[in-house]
């Protein structure tokens, strides 16, 4: 019984001094890997740290700000940020950010902006998108030659600003993470994929409508991330499993 006893003091004695050992290498203002500080930062894949206010919390508007565009809020040019930048501009999801801006150029060059009646999301003429390769059942299926690609060239084109602004926000959010966790080949597979099998779906189900946009492409990456993190929903850092609900 002595000797348990004495073995049992030495393992506590063996694990308070790691313990102390642990908390004397770690910064402390460093906060743990994968976790938020105690003083309100928040922790972006691709744009690194953002810290709270004075108070140690990130206010309301900072919060949405770091949500949905992180490039516009302080510091703007610290060493962190501006290798976000140069990733962010190698990237494959901003280089499809620049094809979809240029499509939506390109179609209201010929006649401009069509009437709110016509086009409510402030857009081209639906012909002037046909003619520039939007998703046309009838050219696809009776029209001979290459009307194939207009099941890519859709994913290219958008119906206006308000359709090309919704999809650009989700794109250059959540597709440069998933760019990022993936790598350039999974990515653009799942991307592209999506993008001919929602066009695909559209002609079967919507066969008299002109249709454009990479919403199928943005919803076949959410679907593919969804499907990533219930393979992988046990792993991470202790910290992002702590916050996990289950």
């Amino acid at each position: 019984m002595q000797m348990q006893q004495e073995e049992l003091a030495q393992a506590v004695t063996s694990i308070n001094t790691a313990m102390r050992r642990a908390s004397q290498s770690q910064p402390a203002n460093t906060p743990p890997h994968g976790t938020a500080s105690h003083r309100g930062e928040i922790i972006d894949p691709v744009w690194g740290s953002f810290g709270g206010d004075s108070d140690g919390q990130m206010g309301p508007c900072a919060t949405v700000c770091v949500s949905t565009c992180p490039c516009c809020v302080p510091p703007y040019c610290s060493a962190d940020r501006r290798a976000a930048w140069s990733y962010v501009a190698s990237s494959h999801s901003c280089s499809l950010a620049i094809l979809q801006i240029a499509g939506l150029v390109i179609t209201l060059i010929p006649r401009g902006f069509a009437p709110t009646a016509v086009n409510g999301m402030l857009g081209p003429w639906p012909d002037t998108l046909s003619a520039f390769g939007a998703k046309n059942a009838a050219e696809i299926v009776y029209e001979s030659g290459a009307d194939g690609i207009r099941f890519v060239t859709s994913a290219c084109l958008h119906a206006g600003i308000i359709h090309l602004a919704t999809n650009l926000v989700l794109l250059l959010r959540v597709g440069l993470y998933l760019e990022k966790d993936w790598g350039y080949l999974r990515f653009m597979s799942i991307y592209w994929l999506s993008a001919v099998f929602a066009t695909a779906c559209s002609v079967v189900l919507l066969p008299d409508t002109v249709g454009v946009g990479a919403s199928g492409a943005l919803m076949g990456l959410l679907g593919g991330w969804m499907v990533h993190l219930i393979m992988f929903w046990e792993y991470g850092t202790l910290g992002e499993r702590e916050r996990r609900p289950i």
